[in-house]
């Protein structure tokens, strides 16, 4: 996995200059880029157990470039409150690249549940198949969702960026976006609709709309969730299901000064011919006997006889 973040949050290219990026194992372009936000994250390689970096093969021939004072510092775990935490007061606060996301409970995920209320995550699936939040970041940005020079401040903007899993073609797999300015008895407040789904499956870049910090709390929290099917919740229960944290501090020298403004989520539910079908043939059993729309048994049967005989079962449309 190979993340590129720019302090800035305007990518490489093109109003200062037309840059880019190009990454290459073996010879061959495994990824490029030049027109981004704050961050980028490209996968490559076959590995068989999800993504994983290779241990240096030797010393290194020259002393490492120090980091420089502005650059971000990644989110680290904080067993305090049980989640990753930026302990620095930044532009960005991100797990990108830490690998303290990757994966679900069940798979072998590092500190589960990785919450601050100890929302569980549901224990089906197979890991780079189905749902599931591999990292999580929060970057400052004006009202309209652009990336600005400054830091996470209170009563400033922000949004959320992850990288999420999506099942099959992502027509049943719902990212949900939360923010709390309480870690310790959080209370979520939605940021976006949750009507709309992922529409595209594999590993893919999901962002929020833009959102008021408060300006009330030096820390704050998101929340990331990604569900299969079902409705908006802080914690759902469904067995694809998994919620993420990630708490970042503000800075709170113009909080007094700060106007509070009500920003509503936009409601944006797709219609039946904007988004694909759900695949219930493509389900095994667990999935197809949570999904709404497909049903487990036999074909061509009468609703008496579908699941009673156990030969030639499987997942059909309703």
């Amino acid at each position: 996995m190979m993340n590129i973040i720019d302090t800035f949050g305007d990518g490489v290219c093109c109003n200062h200059g037309q840059g880019k990026y190009e990454v290459f194992m073996d010879g061959l372009l495994v990824a490029d880029g030049d027109e981004f936000d704050a961050m980028e994250s490209h996968f490559f390689g076959n590995c068989g157990d999800g993504p994983q970096t290779q241990k240096p093969t030797g010393e290194p021939t020259t002393n490492a470039t120090p980091r420089p004072s502005s650059a971000p510092v990644p989110a680290s775990f904080d067993a305090l409150v049980g989640t990753p935490a930026c302990n620095d007061i930044q532009s960005i606060c991100s797990t990108a690249g830490t690998s303290l996301l990757d994966k679900k409970e069940v798979w072998g995920e590092l500190n589960p549940s990785n919450t601050l209320d100890n929302c569980a995550d549901g224990g089906a699936g197979t890991y780079l198949i189905d749902e599931s939040v591999e990292s999580v970041t929060v970057v400052a940005t004006d009202s309209a969702g652009n990336s600005v020079e400054g830091i996470l401040s209170a009563g400033g903007f922000a949004k959320i960026k992850a990288v999420v899993y999506a099942w099959n073609n992502g027509a049943g797999s719902y990212v949900d976006f939360f923010k709390t300015s309480d870690i310790v008895s959080p209370n979520w407040v939605p940021l976006n609709s949750g009507t709309s789904p992922v529409g595209q499956g594999g590993l893919v870049d999901v962002e929020s709309p833009a959102f008021q910090l408060s300006n009330t709390a030096a820390i704050q929290a998101v929340r990331v969730g990604i569900r299969f099917q079902g409705s908006q919740s802080p914690c759902p229960t469904g067995g694809y299901d998994e919620n993420d944290d990630l708490v970042f501090k503000v800075d709170m020298t113009s909080a007094s000064d700060a106007v509070m403004v009500a920003v509503a989520p936009p409601v944006t539910a797709s219609t039946s011919s904007s988004q694909e079908a759900i695949d219930c043939p493509a389900m095994v059993e667990d999935r197809c006997l949570e999904a709404t729309g497909c049903y487990w048994g036999r074909p061509n049967a009468s609703n008496r006889n579908r699941v009673r005989r156990n030969e030639n079962k499987s997942c059909h449309e309703l």
